[in-house]
């Protein structure tokens, strides 16, 4: 893929972090859809005796501020970042793993857990796909 020029960079990122949100919520949906469709409890313990029960609002809100917060920290490594596709993975990587981290250490049913887990890695491979293209090599 041919590097965007300077001129047109910020278009780009802002372009592709709002299809990454959208993508990423979509994907996202369609996970909850499915695991809700063949009956997945896809309720988490909160503080005390609450339960958080996943749902539609949820997953898109979760998905937009990934999607806006993977955006921000691309537009920083473009800009000071000495190799900013790759630190853009990296870190991209690193918040995925510590955000599967609570599901392998929570005491949630297996298909709860796998279910939440696909819903995080779908989000993950929409936002890194459309965001990478527009993260530049080097400086």
């Amino acid at each position: 893929m041919t590097p965007v020029p300077a001129s047109r960079a910020l278009p780009a990122l802002v372009r592709n972090g709002v299809l990454a949100a959208l993508a990423a919520s979509a994907l996202t949906l369609a996970v909850l859809l499915g695991a809700t469709g063949v009956g997945v409890p896809l309720g988490v313990s909160g503080p005390g005796e609450t339960v958080l029960e996943i749902g539609a609002a949820l997953v898109v809100t979760a998905c937009v501020a990934g999607a806006l917060g993977a955006t921000l920290v691309l537009a920083a490594l473009n800009a000071f970042a000495r190799h900013p596709r790759r630190s853009f993975e990296v870190s991209a990587l690193a918040v995925l793993a510590l955000s599967l981290m609570p599901l392998l250490a929570g005491d949630l049913p297996a298909a709860t857990a796998v279910s939440l887990g696909a819903m995080h890695l779908v989000a993950a491979a929409a936002t890194m796909a459309l965001l990478r293209p527009v993260a530049r090599r080097s400086r």
